[in-house]
């Protein structure tokens, strides 16, 4: 798993970090290539298919979001990403969207190893529901893709 540089702060003993923080944390832009998204999303909207046809606009209307839009909705993007049993959604890289941009599938595969990395601190013992998988389990919202 790739740790993402948002997550490298030194946690110390007194420091709370709740469900709230570790999302705000992840949505903000520095936490992420969002222009290597962005352009994830245009390939997904000319040749994902009916595969990605309802992912390509959760993950563009998250990018474009701001702050409060991008915590409100993390859920949802999370969900285009990652399938409920909390694994990387191979859905998204069809043949056809590999073909067109092959830095897709790096761009696709770091996402959802830094999403993962934002699950398994949600989910760490005192920051959340102690168990593995808390977003992934969907707890945090109903959206499914």
């Amino acid at each position: 798993m790739v740790r993402s540089p948002v997550f490298t702060k030194p946690w110390g003993r007194n420091r709370v970090w709740t469900r709230g923080k570790i999302v705000a944390e992840a949505c903000a832009d520095g936490a992420l290539d969002g222009a290597a998204l962005r352009r994830v999303v245009a390939v997904l909207r000319d040749f994902g298919g009916k595969a990605n046809e309802e992912r390509w606009p959760v993950i563009e209307a998250w990018l474009n979001g701001g702050p409060e839009t991008r915590i409100a909705t993390f859920d949802r993007y999370f969900r285009a990403f990652i399938t409920d049993k909390g694994t990387p959604n191979t859905r998204i890289l069809v043949k056809k969207v590999v073909e067109a941009s092959p830095d897709s599938a790096q761009a696709v595969t770091a996402e959802q190893e830094r999403l993962l990395a934002v699950d398994a601190r949600i989910s760490a013992p005192g920051h959340g529901p102690g168990q593995r998988g808390a977003v992934a389990a969907g707890r945090g919202g109903p959206a499914r893709l």
